[in-house]
């Protein structure tokens, strides 16, 4: 599993804890796709049957999953929605494609800092760096251009 995937499923932790069911479906889906053992879905029924279903969702989640390899977390999300829990599935493919909702503010603020940032910055220009006393403001400033053709011929 990719460090990025270890990432989310960490981040996501609570939200799973508390949204995932442990339904037969899912964990044969994960068993059929061999994301978990046998002996994983024992321990996994053990747990839930002693203790809670968030207490077999922990240490699915921390325990068993980040170490079944590379394809273990799509695996997951495959089976997360042939299990009916596709809105879990979206909510992970969301912070995947980094516009989790926890982060989006996050990201709209950086960008506009980093817009008035540049625009602050880039607003004008010193032509003489040795006078700091002197810049032009780039809105005052007009530069014309024309394209011209040269060919040429050898003949």
């Amino acid at each position: 599993m990719e460090d990025r995937h270890k990432e989310y499923l960490q981040k996501n932790r609570s939200f799973l804890c508390s949204e995932i069911s442990l339904s037969a479906v899912l964990l044969a889906k994960l068993s059929e796709s061999g994301v978990i053992t046998d002996e994983h879905l024992q321990k996994l029924q053990n747990i839930e049957r002693n203790d809670t279903t968030k207490a077999a969702v922990f240490e699915f989640l921390t325990e068993v999953l980040p170490k079944r390899g590379p394809e273990a977390f799509n695996l997951f999300l495959e089976a997360l929605c042939e299990s009916q829990q596709e809105h879990i599935a979206d909510h992970l493919k969301q912070c995947l494609n980094d516009v989790c909702p926890e982060d989006a503010g996050t990201f709209e603020r950086l960008r506009a800092e980093l817009q008035s940032h540049y625009k602050r910055r880039l607003a004008s220009i010193r032509p003489m760096p040795w006078q700091q006393d002197i810049y032009l403001n780039l809105t005052d400033v007009f530069v014309e251009r024309q394209l011209k053709l040269k060919t040429n011929h050898k003949g």
